[in-house]
């Protein structure tokens, strides 16, 4: 439960930056000039291993530089994505799993019970 928890902070985290990045985008696009790419998104990207460009030597991006930029950051979101859909699937099963130990087991106490009742009958 824990890991489907920090997962999904990573996936807040991520849309964050992607909101961060359209907004850069839009500037370098509305100004027709490059944007700065913000010193905690080069460090979110460099901690996570993502590409973006490095076109020029520096975080300055155009708007179509900003668009490799995002499809990086859109991609780890859908492989986040996919993780938690994963972690759900097998928490589904050891749910089920679960619960067919409980039936199991409350089926037993009901048959020892029916047996202790018949016992104290003396049928």
């Amino acid at each position: 439960m824990a890991q489907i928890q920090d997962i999904q902070a990573e996936q807040k985290a991520c849309a964050s930056m992607i909101e961060k990045a359209r907004a850069l985008q839009n500037t370098a696009k509305t100004d027709d000039k490059a944007t700065t790419m913000p010193a905690d998104m080069k460090k979110f990207f460099d901690d996570r291993g993502l590409s973006y460009d490095t076109k020029g030597n520096d975080t300055k991006h155009n708007k179509d530089e900003w668009d490799f930029n995002l499809k990086s950051l859109t991609n780890y979101q859908e492989q986040i994505g996919s993780k938690t859909q994963t972690l759900m699937v097998y928490l589904q099963d050891f749910i089920g799993q679960h619960n067919s130990f409980l039936q199991g087991a409350n089926t037993a106490i009901s048959n020892a019970n029916q047996v202790l009742t018949n016992i104290a009958r003396g049928q």
